[in-house]
Parts: structure tokens; sequence; C-alpha cells
């Protein structure tokens, strides 16, 4: 009980601000009737739960898995083995992140099936189990992060130029939907087992980060390669509004059986491989099999309630929200909603505070949490405002923005230290949640719906590409603080000790 009060109280701290700030906003401006706001708090209620039993099984259970297959593949000690398994559980993990689902859900509908549900998951998942793959073989290797973090935003570079330009936003926007609340413990217990079992962790901790920010990258490319594939000038859709029905359950039980459906099939994959690998390692007891099995039945009830209440109520809030105030009031009061919606979503995030924690054990508190918070929220405010404004001005591009922002990025990494490289980037993959994916995302949608309906598809995504590239200059800025301040220290060591 003592375990899932905690975990209740983490979830209570992410729904609450997103719930606060749209009762601020029903207070402020009545966007929504008597029913639309009863939904909502509905939603809120399910999203609450549901994130609660969701991460309480990953901890029992996916965790656990990461930790004993990690452990297992590096007991091997041979890359024949590791790599291909590596690709395998990175794919079949990422086919359960609840993030990935809504985004892919999203641009089905959005583009009426021009990129489908079924092509975008298996595409990006197999992007993300290729760079977790790469991941694996840069811990065994020592190979420096980043090599590969250049290498593989050149690919992204070529193939954004012979990609339509509809597929960067999306692209950008599945890089950060890839690494949510599944996705990125799974990968940092990986990485962390395999550096320690490879023996090849350096004493700052810098090998245990990175895998996030890598395999994220992967999503980036899938989604590009698809453009390249696609044959199409654009793609085309509009914004379907949600269905609100008579009734006021009835948006939740229209989602029901397809997301119960949908949880268990996104579980079930990653069950099966971990009892194909530990039934010849036995790296995991048999009498721990009941608490997994448990947890992953958590994992299945909590995914299909998380993902019933944000397509049920969260969602449509957030689309009704912003079409009314784009079209109430001046849209420069959308560009400050956005900069504080942004501080809100970032706050709310468990795999934030998952990141942020661990970066602060694995450098004996060198590293502070809430110092890592603070240029986290800030960089995260600043990139939904920038969002709004890229919806609001005509002709301004995603990639006027990204391209930039990665350059900066890339740059930062060649004279920072490895250890805030890693960090940056694997930051950049958990700052893109369920709240990202559920509400800011639409928020976002609902802005280019009310200036121009045939623009959606164009102007609608790309608020998570934004989102999930902003830590990588922030925290790298960060770094550099902090390698500044070290070198003042060292030389007031240096000149104490010859005086």
């Amino acid at each position: 009980m003592t375990v899932l009060k905690e975990k209740f109280q983490e979830v209570l701290a992410s729904v609450l601000p997103v719930t606060l700030f749209v009762l601020v906003l029903q207070l402020l401006f009545r966007p929504l009737d008597g029913m639309q706001c009863g939904r909502f708090l509905f939603a809120a209620g399910l999203v609450l739960v549901g994130l609660t039993i969701f991460l309480l099984g990953i901890d029992t259970s996916i965790a656990p898995i990461g930790s004993s297959l990690s452990r297992s593949l590096a007991r091997t000690g041979k890359l024949f083995i590791v790599l291909p398994a590596a690709l395998a559980l990175g794919f079949l993990i990422n086919i359960a992140e609840p993030d990935l689902m809504i985004l892919a859900r999203n641009i089905d509908d959005l583009t009426q099936g021009g990129l489908g549900y079924t092509q975008l998951m298996l595409a990006v998942s197999t992007g993300l189990g290729f760079m977790v793959m790469l991941g694996f073989w840069r811990i065994f290797k020592q190979i420096k992060l980043r090599y590969l973090f250049v290498s593989a935003y050149l690919v992204v570079l070529v193939l954004a130029l012979l990609s339509p330009s509809e597929y960067l936003a999306m692209a950008f926007d599945a890089c950060g939907a890839t690494t949510g609340a599944i996705t990125t413990p799974f990968l940092l217990a990986l990485s962390t087992g395999l550096a320690a079992m490879a023996r090849s962790s350096s004493r700052d901790g810098s090998e245990t980060f990175g895998m996030v920010g890598l395999a994220s990258s992967g999503a980036v490319i899938a989604v590009l390669f698809l453009g390249t594939l696609s044959g199409q000038g654009s793609l085309q859709g509009e914004l379907l509004l949600s269905e609100s029905g008579s009734f006021f359950f009835d948006p939740f039980k229209a989602v029901t059986g397809p997301m119960f459906r949908q949880a268990a099939m996104a579980i079930m994959p990653l069950t099966v491989i971990f009892l194909l690998i530990n039934g010849f390692t036995k790296e995991t007891r048999i009498r721990e099999y009941g608490r997994i099995f448990v947890g992953l039945i958590y994992c299945i009830l909590g995914l299909a309630i998380f993902t019933i209440g944000a397509e049920g109520g969260f969602m449509q809030t957030a689309q009704l929200l912003s079409m009314h105030i784009m079209r109430s009031y001046p849209t420069w009061l959308m560009v400050v909603l956005g900069f504080f919606l942004g501080m809100t979503t970032v706050l709310a995030e468990p795999a934030v505070h998952v990141l942020t924690k661990q970066i602060q054990e694995q450098t004996s508190g060198a590293i502070s949490h809430k110092l890592v918070m603070i240029f986290l929220s800030l960089g995260v405010a600043i990139a939904v405002a920038i969002s709004i404004l890229r919806i609001i001005i005509p002709g301004l591009q995603l990639w006027y923005i990204l391209l930039p922002l990665y350059i900066i990025a890339i740059a930062l990494s060649f004279i920072n230290d490895e250890l805030f490289t890693g960090i940056a980037f694997d930051s950049g993959g958990v700052v893109s949640g369920p709240m990202t994916a559920t509400f800011v995302l639409t928020f976002a949608q609902g802005a280019a719906y009310a200036l121009d309906p045939t623009l959606v598809v164009q102007k609608g995504y790309g608020v998570i590409a934004l989102v999930c590239t902003s830590p990588l200059v922030s925290l790298q800025i960060l770094g550099l603080i902090y390698k500044v301040k070290a070198r003042k220290q060292n030389k007031k060591e240096v000149s104490r000790v010859n005086s």
C-alpha cells in the first residue's frame, strides 16, 4: 500500500497542474459547457488512476525485466547475440509505449489514413530498436556518445531534405513520443545494467546516460524514411473534432473495448520474449515470476484506463480550449498561455522525475535534481510558446527553428563533458510524455484549426519536436556552467596549495 500511495502522489502531482490550468481558463474564458467540463474532470480522474496503476506495474515488472535481460545479455559477452536481442527488445518495448499509440492514432485520423497507425507504429519501433542496438554496441566498445549523435543527425539532415515537409514535424514529434512512461525506465534499466555488467561505466556515470536520447533519434530516421518512400507531394487531412454524444459517458464507452485490446497486445510480446530468454538464462528466479506477472497485468489495466481517459475527454478539452481562445482573444494571449502550459506539463511528466532523480543519484548529488528541473521547465516553456508563434506566423517553417537548435546542441556536445551530453539528450526524450502527447499536442492542433482548418497537418505538428529539442540546449548550457564553476574551483585549490 505504501508503494501505491507513493505512485498515486507522484501521478497526482503530474495531473493536477494541467487540471488546474484548464479550470483557471474555464473560470476566465468559459470555453466549455457544463457537460464538457464534467467530462474533462472525469477523464482527468481516469488518467490519474490509469497512470498510477501503470507506473506501479512498470516498477514491479518492466524495470525488473529490463535489468534481468540486460544482465543476461551482458553475461554472454557475444555481440552477435547481444545486438539482435537489443534490436528486438527496443522494438517490443516501444510497441507498448502509450504516448506513441496516441500520436500514431492522432496522425492516422488527421491524415485520414495517409500515414496509417500500424505503419507508423512498426516503422518507429523498428527505428528505435535499431538505435538501441547501436547504443548497446557503444557501451561494449566504449564509443564516444557524441560521435553517434553526430552520425545519426547527419542521416536525419539528409532524409529531411528528401522528405515532404509535413513528415519532418511528425518525425520529431514521434521522436518525443517514443520515450515516455514505459520506454524510458526500461531503457534506463537496460543501459545501467549493461554498463555495470560490461565493466565499462566511468566514474562520473556517463555510460549510464545517452541510451534514451540515442534511441529516440531512430524514430526521426524511421518516419523521414517513410517520407522518402511515400512518393507523395504532401500529406493532406483535416482535424476531426471529437463526437460528444448525447450522454455523458458516450465518448468513453466508444473507446473502452479497443483500448483494452490494444493494451493487451502491446504488453504481450515483451512478456513472451522475457519468458524465452529467461528460460535459457535462469536470471530471474521462479518465485519472482508471480510479482512480475501481476505487474504486467497492472500495466495492461493502467494503460487501458489511461488511454480511455485521454481519448475520451482529455484531448477533446485541449482542442476546445485553444480553438475558443484563438478565435475570441488576441493571438499573443495564446503565446503566453503556451509558455505557462509548457512549464506546467514538464513538471507533470512522470518520466522527467525518474530521470532527474537518477541523475542526482548517479552523480552522488553533484548535479541537483531541482536545478535540472528548473532548466528543463524554462526550456520547455519557451519551446511551447515558440510552437504557438510558429502556428500564428505565416511562412515560419519548423526547420527554421529546429536546424539552428540542433547545430547548437551538437556544437555544445564537443565542448561539454560526456556526462552532460548524455543527460541532455536523454532529457530530450523524456520531457515529452503522456501530458505532452495528449494535452499539449491537441492544444496546438486546436489553435491551428481555429486559424486555418486547411493547414492543420502542416501547422498542427511540431510542438512535441520543439519540446524534446529544448533540453538538448538548456541542459548543455547548465553543463557549461558546471564546467566553468569546476575550473574556477580548481584554480582556487591550486592557488591555495601554492600559497
